[in-house]
């Protein structure tokens, strides 16, 4: 139970949230590929080491992950983020265009520079079928600007503005100059703050958000018990996993995954108050297989050990 929860927490973990003052985009790599069709489209099975926002003008893509996959639509726009394994294929009968950005939202001079030709563009020519993790670059810290969110498949309500946009992002990656680098870094901004606008102003429009975070409580509170599969329940809304994260977020001021682990610790202490049930019985009862994983998260929101909490109430008894 909770596999695919503690896999999400990991990668959480993983990047931490910047402001705006500190965003600053370093632009590792920018490409454009024009129509790539299912036979010559090769993309190992691998993970990044910093973002790769990409924006299809033509056709589609399918991104494959371990536990999911979702489709990237003509005029959508994808942000992949780092230290997920994922794949990438063009559907079969479709010829598919699109520009593919690698980027680091803040870079930390303190972890590992590296090149996305050699580390990704590289294994894709050799047609690999799985790249092998870098143990130096996984250990890179990695960085998101807290106001915006990871969408999987966003369709842009300007598409010419954000092709224009690419072409010149494109366009200026390859001048090399110290005006080049600047025009990149000024462009992927625009790029960036023409999708923020475009979220607030679908958030303005979307009199639905309330009913989507009332209705993942009540599955919440039903289904505690269970291995919840947050992208699965979502997609039963209508809406994109991301899209209901930052709309939960906005509302509750914690992300979902947070919410399910809150509201489960606090079933976990009602279980002990009854004096009936050991911490492996109450761990499985919350959702847990995994006694320790679930001991590492009792002591983290309740602030003891179960061990220290049924003793205190023994205690208190």
């Amino acid at each position: 139970m909770a596999a695919n929860l503690k896999a999400e927490k990991k990668m959480d973990e993983k990047i931490r949230e910047i402001g705006v003052a500190q965003f600053n985009p370093y632009v590792r790599y920018v490409n454009r590929l024009e129509g790539s069709v299912h036979e010559n489209h090769i993309v190992p099975w691998r993970i990044l080491y910093d973002f790769e926002v990409i924006f299809v003008t033509k056709g589609a893509l399918k991104v494959l992950k371990d536990d999911s996959e979702y489709t990237i639509g003509e005029g959508c726009l994808h942000i992949m983020p780092p230290f997920v394994r994922h794949t990438r294929i063009v559907p079969e009968r479709v010829a598919t265009t699109y520009y593919g950005v690698h980027l680091d939202f803040m870079f930390d001079e303190s972890s590992p520079d590296f090149s996305a030709w050699e580390v990704y563009k590289q294994p894709c020519e050799r047609k690999l079928n799985t790249v092998p993790i870098r143990p130096d670059l996984a250990a890179r810290k990695s960085y998101k600007p807290a106001i915006m969110e990871l969408v999987e498949s966003y369709p842009v309500r300007n598409k010419p503005r954000f092709v224009e946009l690419f072409n010149k992002l494109y366009e200026t990656f390859q001048d090399k100059s110290v005006g080049g680098r600047f025009c990149t870094k000024a462009y992927m901004i625009l790029i960036i703050a023409e999708f923020l606008d475009d979220l607030k102003n679908q958030d303005a429009e979307n009199a639905s958000g309330a009913d989507y975070v009332s209705q993942f409580i009540d599955y919440t509170m039903n289904h505690y018990s269970e291995e919840i599969d947050l992208n699965k329940v979502v997609r039963d809304y209508g809406i994109s996993p991301s899209r209901f994260r930052a709309i939960f977020k906005h509302q509750m001021n914690r992300a979902p995954l947070e919410y399910i682990i809150d509201y489960r610790m606090e079933q976990a202490k009602k279980l002990f108050l009854t004096g009936k049930y050991n911490i492996s019985e109450v761990g499985y009862m919350v959702g847990y297989d995994d006694m320790h994983y679930f001991s590492r998260l009792f002591k983290q929101k309740v602030g003891c050990s179960p061990t220290a909490f049924i003793k205190n109430l023994q205690h208190t008894s």
